[in-house]
């Protein structure tokens, strides 16, 4: 033991640099691969909300969205319909009320789902 220890003295340490950067790279691979691994199970759970102009939509209620427990259990989770004036790329959409006619704030997608007639 002691052999080895003078003797990685006397090299000066390349030894272990030359033992680390492999290890390093196998644990870069390892993480690599867990890494595809946790992505392609989230893509799998995940459902795309691609919404077009001019769709119905429910948006989440207010309560719900800022976790406020003030009204009952038989509140309503969903507002709405509401009307996608403006769809943006980045899953943005500015919204119509249908009954009262006004535009909203900006509502990511995440917060709506489908209004079926």
């Amino acid at each position: 033991m002691w052999n080895g220890m003078l003797q990685h003295v006397q090299t000066g340490g390349r030894k272990t640099l030359s033992y680390l950067r492999k290890k390093r790279t196998k644990i870069a691979m390892k993480v690599a691969i867990y890494r595809q691994q946790v992505t392609k199970a989230y893509n799998s759970i995940i459902k795309p909300r691609n919404f077009k102009e001019r769709d119905l939509v429910l948006k989440i209620a207010k309560h719900i969205r800022k976790q406020i427990f003030g009204p009952s259990k038989f509140a309503l989770h969903w507002e709405g319909p509401f009307v996608i004036k403006e769809a943006y790329q980045s899953g943005y959409y500015y919204l119509t009320s249908v009954k009262e006619g006004t535009l909203t704030k900006p509502v990511n997608a995440k917060l709506l789902k489908p209004y079926y007639c």
